[in-house]
């Protein structure tokens, strides 16, 4: 099983590869879109270990998911502001540490559908993407993700 390096280089030969390809002409056009498709691609290909506990995606998804909630929660409640520290903690730990078996769900064709869906949809949203725009970020989250897979299968 290749380490989450090897899938980052491998992610940044597919992202360039397919940037040629499909993508040149908007480097220099829009180059805030560009980046955020690059990085999307490398985190796509790194993702998919999210459910090993020693991967530093997941301690990197803990962190940003239990700052998130502490964030809302002291927007809510700002009267009690000392219990979001505490809550940060806790969550991070849960998150962090939460049982759950490697080369599970995460690393199924399926979830590769819905999680490339989701992130092209997010960045629909986020960075008005047109048509064809998101036709070709479906298509790089989704190779990446699946880069993965095909990685973790050699």
């Amino acid at each position: 099983m290749p380490g989450w390096k090897i899938h980052l280089l491998f992610g940044c030969l597919l992202a360039i590869l397919w940037f040629n390809v499909f993508y040149f002409g908007k480097f220099l056009g829009e180059p805030l879109k560009a980046g955020f498709l690059l990085l999307t691609s490398l985190f796509s290909t790194v993702f998919a270990d999210v459910d090993e506990k020693k991967s530093k995606i997941r301690s990197f998804i803990s962190f940003i998911l239990a700052f998130s909630i502490s964030i809302a929660y002291l927007f809510f409640y700002t009267e009690t502001w000392y219990y979001g520290p505490f809550y940060f903690f806790i969550l991070f730990f849960i998150f962090r540490f939460m049982p759950t078996k490697h080369r599970g769900f995460t690393h199924t064709f399926k979830f590769s559908v819905v999680f490339s869906a989701v992130l092209t949809i997010f960045f629909y949203f986020v960075l008005s993407l047109g048509r064809n725009d998101m036709i070709i970020w479906f298509g790089i989250i989704f190779l990446s993700y699946n880069l993965h897979l095909l990685l973790d299968n050699i």
